[in-house]
């Protein structure tokens, strides 16, 4: 069954009460999804852990939006107990009823490989580096018949890292400082290589001087988008 929710509890303080009722516990919610991010997405707030993470009663969310839905899916470390869909213009504004029929195949293992290498800089000292880092894995094939071939998430972040460690390998572009470049496995499986580098570092990551992140670079086409975290943008130039 579909319910559509009120607009009187796209509200953090009565939305998780209202929806954790046994009258939801067979029933998709439908939510307008501009209306939820602009009632939710909150600095320092992750809104579907804190918000869809606390539901217990719903069978399932559905999200609608008059433009092309975001990404959106479960991460590892808070899998939602439902289904989280995403609907666009095309989904019907008076359905009643919902049926989806899901198909998966779980792998029991998986080998996976961070690759770091390491290049020296102009002085002796090893203590301070910079670190340039990309993942290299993709979500490959997401259903039957979609294939993903990851061009832009994340080859094109894969290959500005390469390109960077080309142009710093020549001995007139190094910096006085060494660069650890490092590519992550498992980051569309929740950040697990990035996870497992964090807890078994080859160098101490209290050396790291600055930490550039390469990631679907190709989004912005000929400009490319950064963000900075304080304190280190002075790093970057």
């Amino acid at each position: 069954n579909l319910f559509y929710l009120d607009r009187d509890f796209y509200n953090p303080q009565k939305f998780i009460q209202y929806l954790n009722q046994d009258q939801f516990s067979n029933s998709f919610i439908v939510i307008d999804f501009k209306l939820f991010k602009k009632k939710f997405f909150k600095k320092g707030i992750e809104p579907y852990q804190t918000y869809l993470g606390k539901l217990n009663k719903v069978a399932g969310i559905v999200f609608t939006t008059d433009s092309r839905p975001i990404a959106f899916k479960s991460r590892a470390h808070y899998t939602s107990p439902f289904p989280v869909l995403l609907a666009g213009p095309s989904f019907p504004k008076e359905a009643k009823e919902i049926y989806i029929n899901l198909e998966n195949e779980f792998k029991e293992s998986h080998t996976a490989n961070n690759i770091v290498a390491w290049l020296p800089g102009k002085n002796k000292s090893e203590e301070k580096y910079y670190v340039i880092c990309a993942h290299y894995d993709h979500l490959g094939i997401m259903g039957r018949d979609n294939i993903m071939a990851g061009a832009n998430d994340n080859a094109s972040g894969v290959a500005m890292a390469l390109t960077l460690l080309n142009y710093y390998s020549e001995q007139k572009n190094r910096l006085d400082y060494p660069i650890m470049f490092l590519f992550f496995e498992g980051e569309e499986a929740n950040l697990l290589g990035s996870i497992f580098y964090a807890d078994h570092p080859v160098r101490p990551l209290k050396g790291i001087k600055c930490l550039l992140n390469m990631d679907m670079v190709g989004d912005t086409g000929p400009s490319l988008t950064f963000q900075a975290n304080d304190g280190n943008v002075d790093l970057l130039k």
